[in-house]
């Protein structure tokens, strides 16, 4: 694409395009061989790093490339100086303000920086002299570039905390981001696997595993309220804590995520731990692993009374998960659900001293689990992120023998 782009300037034409980071770095398809030519041709005149989430329809990072066939100095009415061998790389990564949880914005100051420090580089008319400022930018010649292996980061070049980051050796620094996400992740799914199995194939829970107890059939409605959300997304504001649908509660925040600022009754505020029933649609039993939320409508927050422990709750609902999907199934509607009457499906109870001591079993698989299950999202968010840098060009990973191949 730049490569069309050059092809199309005049003698003194300059042009300017907007690319995603990976045009910065990627040595794929001999796009680092493109880059020492156009390098070496002194047609890249200045690289702009542009902040994250500008866009609404993708997360990946941008850049802007300016291209110049002429950089030789004034052209006829203008005033700029002699630039041959120089390029200016600004890093605006820092710049911006969120609109909203998942958008940025310039403002006219962030632009009019980017601008007024690209012109005063250049030596045209009635802007500052250009200095370099750490952090921000820097006029770099071609020789500095090539030993970077035509690497077209702006952090790399300019001062600051963010290029001691970027110097980090990123072959070493993902092996070992790997080795970490394989470790927890193998920890995670066996202990998961371990959870299920204790509450899904414990006889004990049932009075046909455990005799000499004293059993009671009690409705599942009588262990916990059952509290349902309300349509908190109506005029939110898309600022403040997180608002949980279904999608929150089976695939944590996305980009389509409400966010409001309303205050909320304790009963519809999710906390780390609690456990939630989504009754329609998707119908699934989770704990909450996030920061304090709002519960939306479809979903109840299970709220144990007096006597019954939380974990004792939750086995009995992923004992009777299964028949209440196929209930939903059975609804003839857009999204299937079940009732208020299903909640008082008879459940079994055992005497209270038994039930503690089956407790000191189930209640520590319990809360490893919900331990795991955090990690295993903290680490899949390390995950992604690396994943992310290194699609949008801000983790470069050159090849082992250090080519450009």
């Amino acid at each position: 694409w730049l490569q069309l782009m050059a092809t199309k300037l005049s003698p003194q034409g300059i042009a300017g395009v907007v690319l995603s980071n990976g045009s910065l770095t990627s040595q794929q398809s001999g796009e680092g061989e493109i880059r020492r030519k156009m390098i070496e041709d002194d047609i890249v005149e200045c690289i702009v790093a542009l902040p994250g989430q500008l866009f609404y329809t993708t997360q990946a990072r941008a850049c802007l490339w300016f291209l110049n066939r002429n950089k030789q100095g004034a052209r006829p009415g203008t005033s700029r100086r002699y630039r041959k061998g120089e390029v200016l790389f600004i890093d605006a990564r820092a710049l911006g303000k969120l609109a909203d949880r998942t958008h940025r914005e310039l403002d006219n100051d962030d632009i009019s920086r980017i601008a007024s420090t690209y012109h005063a580089w250049r030596g045209e008319s009635g802007a500052d002299d250009y200095a370099d400022v750490p952090g921000f930018c820097r006029s770099v010649d071609a020789a500095a570039i090539s030993e970077q292996r035509f690497v077209l980061t702006p952090g790399r070049y300019i001062d600051g905390e963010r290029e001691e980051e970027e110097q980090q050796d990123p072959i070493e620094r993902i092996d070992r981001l790997t080795t970490a996400l394989f470790v927890a992740s193998s920890r995670v799914t066996s202990l998961t696997e371990a959870f299920r199995r204790s509450i899904s194939h414990v006889d004990f829970l049932e009075p046909s595993g455990a005799t000499g107890v004293d059993w009671s059939m009690k409705p599942l409605s009588s262990l916990a309220r059952f509290v349902n959300g309300r349509a908190f997304t109506k005029d939110a504001s898309g600022t403040g804590r997180m608002v949980i649908r279904i999608a929150e509660l089976t695939g944590g925040p996305g980009p389509s995520t409400v966010y409001s600022d309303i205050e909320v009754p304790d009963d519809h505020l999710a906390r780390y731990g609690d456990l939630l029933f989504a009754w329609s649609g998707s119908l699934v039993v989770q704990r909450w692993q996030y920061d304090d939320a709002i519960i939306n409508q479809h979903i109840f927050k299970v709220i144990p009374n007096d006597g019954f422990p939380l974990w004792f709750v939750h086995a009995h609902l992923l004992r009777l998960l299964p028949e209440f999907k196929r209930i939903a199934a059975e609804k003839a509607t857009t999204m299937g659900h079940i009732q208020r009457h299903h909640l008082d499906v008879p459940v079994a109870v055992p005497d209270p001293s038994y039930l503690q001591q089956v407790g000191l079993i189930c209640e520590p698989v319990w809360d490893w689990h919900l331990e795991l299950s955090a990690e295993r999202l903290r680490l899949s968010e390390a995950r992604d992120a690396i994943l992310q840098l290194l699609a949008g060009g801000d983790l470069c990973v050159l090849p082992a023998d250090g080519s450009n191949g």
